[in-house]
């Protein structure tokens, strides 16, 4: 491949090798490697999104049910100490009717209701499924007190442990 470029004066031609010592392009192997981090929050920054979009999922009367790593921690534990990179919940798309639809893009001020819903409270990720699809593990959930409410959680919790990836 040849480059031919003109000035006023010369035209020059140059090769694809001579590009390359003329103007540095990077190769994946010259790049420094970046191992991707992921960032923990603490306690208090998750149990404080919960209880946030808690309040503002049964203000809309949308039914829910805790998924991912936080619902693991709390099954495991009466009283955990919450670690994670997020809060994630399910929610049946049946119950997302146009009146419930409409109080949630209120409340988080969304446009529209999309098959994921991705919100913060504060700087903690809140991850809210909609599932159109039935699931064995959440027509029957589990109910554990955590602080002074209830939540649900997928039942059984292993079954959706080994397919949470492809939900």
């Amino acid at each position: 491949m040849t480059i031919q470029t003109s000035s006023q004066s010369e035209n020059k031609t140059y090769t694809q090798d001579q590009l390359r010592e003329i103007v540095y392009v990077p190769s994946k192997e010259t790049l420094p490697q970046v191992k991707e981090e992921i960032y923990t929050l603490g306690h208090e920054d998750l149990h404080d999104a919960l209880l946030w979009i808690q309040d503002i999922l049964e203000r809309c009367s949308i039914p829910f049910i805790v998924g991912g790593e936080l619902a693991k921690q709390m099954l495991k534990e009466s009283d955990p100490s919450l670690s994670g990179d997020r809060v994630e919940l399910y929610v049946y798309d049946r119950y997302l009717t146009d009146s419930t639809s409409s109080f949630l893009k209120t409340f988080l001020n969304l446009k529209e209701v999309d098959s994921v819903i991705e919100t913060k409270y504060k700087d903690v990720p809140i991850t809210i499924k909609i599932l159109d699809k039935t699931y064995p593990f959440f027509d029957n959930p589990d109910t554990r007190f955590y602080y002074v409410t209830e939540f649900r959680f997928l039942n059984p919790f292993s079954e959706y442990w080994k397919e949470k990836d492809n939900i």
